[in-house]
């Protein structure tokens, strides 16, 4: 088990970055950063990386080629994802058994499409989130870290509030909406536990009845958790 760090986009602050170096194992734990979320690859990179030692960490890797990054994968205990697009480290790393090497570190985090590809299923970015249809927002298979949650970014100043219980809905099993505010993040313990460390976190959870094109909801729960506040994520929300 490890634990995962979703930061909601926006500001990086020093605290999450920290957190990240102590659960990897300290300031001599070898991270990795991923930045192949985008373009410039390598100015992504190297600006996490910088970030990453200004907070303490000594023996960060950020590589640019695929083959590099998992051989660095190798030997890392910590992983940080920046922001960007979701679906192009997929399209990038597709084919190399990624999410695997990825469950075996200590701590895994990301912020904005970083954190959304911890998911089981994440939001791709694309359909229509002002309809509530079934599979009117488009997902795809995530990093899995968690393997049964989907992780929206910027969630209220972006008002993805209807999107997330879109996918909440639509999805083939049942699944928790963990929707991270720009600026808050919160950390996933390997026990399951999600604590909130800055910021506003809401959790969606929803019971879909009978499927058909619209989609029909009973008993939706909406819990927004601020900073200490914590849920046991393998127990049903209580609100």
């Amino acid at each position: 088990m490890q634990t995962v760090i979703l930061h909601g986009g926006g500001m990086t602050a020093p605290e999450t970055t920290k957190r990240l170096i102590a659960c990897a194992g300290g300031p001599a734990a070898g991270i990795v950063v991923l930045a192949h979320t985008g373009e410039d690859v390598a100015g992504k990179a190297k600006r996490s990386a910088d970030w990453l030692r200004e907070n303490g960490a000594q023996d960060v890797q950020a590589p640019v080629g695929v083959s590099e990054a998992l051989a660095a994968l190798e030997r890392a205990t910590g992983v940080w994802i920046p922001g960007g697009d979701q679906n192009v480290l997929l399209a990038t790393f597709a084919g190399t058994g990624l999410a695997m090497r990825l469950s075996t570190k200590r701590v895994i985090g990301g912020t904005s499409a970083g954190a959304a590809l911890m998911s089981g299923l994440m939001p791709t970015g694309e359909g229509d989130s002002k309809t509530m249809r079934k599979g009117s927002v488009a997902v795809k298979p995530g990093l899995g870290a968690l393997p049964s949650a989907i992780v929206d970014t910027h969630f209220f100043v972006r008002q993805r509030t209807q999107r997330l219980i879109n996918m909440v809905l639509s999805s083939p099993s049942p699944v928790l909406g963990i929707g991270v505010d720009e600026n808050a993040w919160c950390e996933v313990s390997p026990e399951g536990v999600l604590v909130v460390r800055a910021g506003q976190v809401a959790l969606i959870e929803a019971q879909r009845l009978p499927p058909n094109a619209p989609l029909l909801a009973g008993n939706i729960k909406i819990k927004i958790l601020g900073l200490g506040q914590s849920q046991n994520l393998s127990q049903p929300l209580v609100v």
